[in-house]
Parts: structure tokens; sequence; C-alpha cells
């Protein structure tokens, strides 16, 4: 802002060019397939990463693929065929495994037999005889 005083009347000049802001300046990413830099108009964000358009691509395969086609497994991209199962472990001699392994043996054994066990008496199961 400038003031010029010219008698009695002051002229107030205001400057309205100005640089822009390095705010307004975005920086490029690098891209996660090729670590080159992708530049706003040729990138993707997908799996919290930037990706050129070209560089994203199924783990297995290869095959490029776009925001409608991508499937993930561990921050990793791939396609709807390659794309890995989580299937649960079983441990073999935990505590729960023997649990169902002895009572499955007890009701083998009561059906093999014919003897009805009492549930909750504690008692053992009697066999009884007509």
């Amino acid at each position: 802002v400038s003031t010029q005083s010219t008698g009695n009347n002051k002229n107030t000049h205001i400057n309205t060019h100005t640089l822009p802001h390095s705010s307004t300046l975005t920086m490029s990413s690098k891209c996660a397939g090729c670590s080159k830099t992708a530049y706003p108009a040729e990138e993707l964000k997908a799996l919290d990463q930037t990706w050129h358009k070209q560089c994203l691509k199924c783990e297995v395969c290869k095959t490029t693929l776009q925001l409608s086609t991508l499937q993930s497994f561990e921050k990793k991209p791939y396609c709807k065929s390659h794309v890995p199962i989580v299937k649960h472990t079983t441990v073999a001699n935990d505590v729960m495994s023997q649990h169902v392994k002895q009572a499955q043996d007890v009701a083998s054994y009561a059906n093999k037999t014919n003897i009805e066990t009492q549930k909750g008496t504690g008692e053992k199961p009697t066999q009884e005889t007509f």
C-alpha cells in the first residue's frame, strides 16, 4: 500500500500484483512402482502411495490395474485372480485342540458302548442292564 499526498486529498494506491505463494505449489511424488517422479496429471493414489497409471500392476501377472480393478494384500497391488487368500492355521497340540479331541474320544466311547453320560454330576457314566 502506498499513499500519495496532493494538497488536502490523499490518494491510496493498492498494489494488486502479488507473487504466487509457495503453499499453492505442489511437490511431485515418487512413483511406488518405478521410483521416478509422478506428476499430478499422470499419477494415481492407491494403497497409501503414489503411482504412475502405467506402473500400478499386479504383483503376480503384471497386468496394468485401474482403481476399479485393484485388489490389495499387505499394501501390494493384485488383480482379482491373484490376490492371496488368508487361510487360518491350526497348532497341533494347543489346549483347545486337546480338549476337543478328548471330548470326541469320550463321545465316541459312549456311542460304542451305548452308555449315556450323566452331565453336570461329575459321576462316571453308568450302564443299565434290563
